[in-house]
């Protein structure tokens, strides 16, 4: 159903699930780890995570995986991106539609909502808003990017 709402440049850009899930890199488990830390979840045993604009589910990939047991909702409005990650079966995870807007999530029962290289296509008060909603009195907004490191592919630049 979301997936009419996308803009066409998002339908298009992501029509080929199964390449970008091949070939997106995925995120270093120190980074994770930080993001957890920074969110107050590393270690909470079944905290409740929303994984928003999950895409084929980098992330969730590597939340799943951990000894937390964490409980993920991962939201994604590409039918594409969704039935790629929903093709993973991961353990504690359920894939379902959705947007930043209309979280399919009850008020202050979310830990955290993170997005994974995802921010810029809701980065708007209507989905803050929503996130809020979501979110539990004390939970967070965890955004995380992948930044190529350019001095591995020329030595000599130094920023």
């Amino acid at each position: 159903m979301a997936s009419s709402q996308l803009s066409a440049k998002a339908v298009s850009g992501f029509a080929d699930a199964a390449a970008y899930d091949e070939h997106r890199p995925s995120y270093p488990p120190d980074a994770v780890t930080a993001l957890l830390e920074a969110a107050d979840v590393r270690g909470a045993n079944g905290a409740s995570i929303v994984d928003l604009a999950a895409g084929t589910g980098k992330l969730t990939e590597l939340l799943a995986a951990r000894e937390e047991g964490f409980n993920i909702v991962a939201v994604e409005p590409h039918q594409g991106m969704r039935d790629q990650l929903a093709r993973k079966s991961l353990a504690n995870v359920t894939v379902t539609d959705g947007l930043s807007t209309s979280i399919p999530a009850e008020n202050d029962s979310v830990d955290a909502v993170f997005a994974a290289q995802a921010f810029h296509w809701f980065a708007n008060e209507a989905s803050l808003k929503e996130i809020h909603r979501v979110l539990e009195p004390n939970g967070v907004l965890g955004l995380i990017w992948n930044a190529e490191d350019c001095e591995w592919h020329f030595p000599g630049l130094h920023v």
